[in-house]
């Protein structure tokens, strides 16, 4: 059990953990730096749990207690718990959705279903830097075909427009248009009109 602790800094909407290196020698934690870390509690108030997954850092000196653990803003504002609440960590296994992006360099394809879970993890920020550096060099070393734009377009859209799957018949695949067909021997590029239905 750790005392959760606010640390103003501004990590660039990544959540960072920090916890002090005497607690993690001393207590066979079994964290290392940039390890993904789970942080959890209960609001009291609310009667509700609450997690995040981070990158934890680890710090010496004053900044933090060897009983507390720190949270970026991001982190902090995200966890939804108030200062001083009592939190437990664990290592974090990276998101189910990591070993479909490890499978496209080998030739894998990745379908509607397979973006929406890697975009949904995206969004709710499981996706350390790395991983989301992976997928954007998973994506441009085996290029993405038509029908992965277009699944891949599908699930961005009904992303953003909060169309989940309960709703198939508001943002379709099949409804888009293309001005300007592709001559692939010159390799003009026409661009495409997409619309919901």
């Amino acid at each position: 059990m750790f005392r959760l602790r606010h640390l103003p800094i501004d990590t660039l909407r990544e959540h960072v953990i920090m916890i002090h290196e005497q607690t993690v020698r001393s207590g066979d934690l079994g964290f290392n730096p940039l390890d993904r870390v789970r942080v959890w509690g209960i609001d009291s108030a609310r009667r509700a749990s609450s997690e995040i997954v981070g990158v934890i850092n680890f710090c010496r000196g004053s900044l933090l207690e060897p009983d507390e653990i720190g949270l970026s803003d991001e982190a902090f504002h995200d966890l939804g718990l108030p200062e001083n609440a009592e939190v437990n960590a664990s290592l974090a296994v990276a998101p189910a959705s990591v070993d479909l992006v490890r499978a496209k360099p080998g030739g894998g394809r990745l379908e509607r279903a397979d973006f929406e879970a890697i975009l949904a993890d995206v969004a709710a920020r499981r996706y350390s830097r790395v991983e989301l550096a992976m997928f954007v060099f998973a994506c441009s070393l085996k290029k993405l075909g038509l029908a992965e734009l277009v699944d891949y377009k599908s699930a961005h859209l009904c992303r953003r427009r909060g169309i989940g799957r309960s709703l198939p018949s508001r943002c379709r695949s099949d409804r888009f248009t293309h001005r300007g067909v592709p001559d692939r021997s010159t390799g003009a590029r026409g661009t495409w009109d997409w619309t919901a239905a």
